[in-house]
């Protein structure tokens, strides 16, 4: 019973590893939701000549969230790539 554990922790620790090598689009998300309250709110304020208040709020917030969390996830794969172990 203790050798499936095992197996199970090294699957789940490989499914981790992978993911944290996937890292640098870990923010594509949250930039293409930004993006969509972005465009949203263009053509709102084209067609109705308003803004949606939450689209002015929101849209920033995503895409410096998006933006953050890829360059955080580049700058981890880079530190990952620069250490020995």
């Amino acid at each position: 019973m203790g050798n499936e554990d095992q197996k199970k922790a090294e699957k789940t620790t490989g499914r981790l590893s992978r993911y944290k090598r996937l890292s640098p689009d870990r923010g594509s998300f949250d930039f293409l939701v930004g993006l969509g309250f972005t465009t949203y709110g263009g053509l709102t304020m084209a067609t109705l000549g308003s803004l949606c208040p939450a689209c002015a709020i929101a849209a920033p917030i995503f895409i410096g969230s998006g933006l953050y969390k890829r360059l955080k996830g580049q700058a981890d794969l880079k530190k990952e790539k620069r250490s020995p172990v």
